[in-house]
């Protein structure tokens, strides 16, 4: 059996990542209802309306959006797949890390590109704090172990119960006891 427009559709709209669907000039065509919910939009005209601003002007490493997306895309149609980390936001300006998978695709005679975006966990995530709703905090408040989260300045950025819980059970000498003379 082969499956018609609407099974591909009820598929796409199924998938547990945000999909969408590109012609060859960049626009998008079409987003799944994961789309939606990634980036806060009510309906499919919303995201066909506003998708050049999910994404911020510029990507981390300097590259203008549009251009980057463009170059990416074109790679897609000429090589059939192009794999990449993508900086999305959402209408509120939250910024979305996300690694992207473009994949050509034939319907017909037409040629387009899907691309699956899967939210990624990202630095600011980790640096956000102890008030951040971030899936880290959860699996960190979860974790049956001690958990900690240091940045590259060797600064604590937050630990769980279970590291609080064994800090207070250490008893650590006090600095007195740990000084010695080197040279007696």
């Amino acid at each position: 059996m082969i499956l018609d427009d609407d099974s591909i559709s009820l598929m796409l709209n199924a998938a547990p990542v945000c999909g969408s669907v590109w012609d060859r000039v960049g626009h998008s065509v079409d987003c799944n209802s994961s789309a939606l919910r990634l980036f806060g939009l009510s309906t499919k005209q919303a995201w066909l309306d506003h998708h050049a601003e999910l994404s911020p002007p510029q990507q981390p490493g300097g590259e203008v959006s549009a251009t980057l997306w463009l170059t990416h895309l074109h790679k897609a149609f000429a090589e059939g797949r192009a794999e990449f980390n993508w900086s999305h936001r959402q209408i509120n300006g939250r910024i979305i890390p996300t690694s992207i998978t473009l994949t050509r695709v034939s319907h017909g005679a037409a040629q387009y590109v899907v691309a699956f975006a899967v939210e990624q966990l990202g630095a600011q995530d980790i640096e956000a704090g102890p008030n951040s709703s971030s899936r880290a905090h959860l699996m960190l408040d979860n974790a049956p172990m001690a958990c900690t989260f240091w940045n590259l300045k060797g600064q604590l950025l937050d630990c769980n119960d279970e590291a609080l819980s064994a800090q207070r059970q250490l008893e650590l000498p006090s600095q007195r006891q740990l000084d010695f003379p080197i040279n007696k």
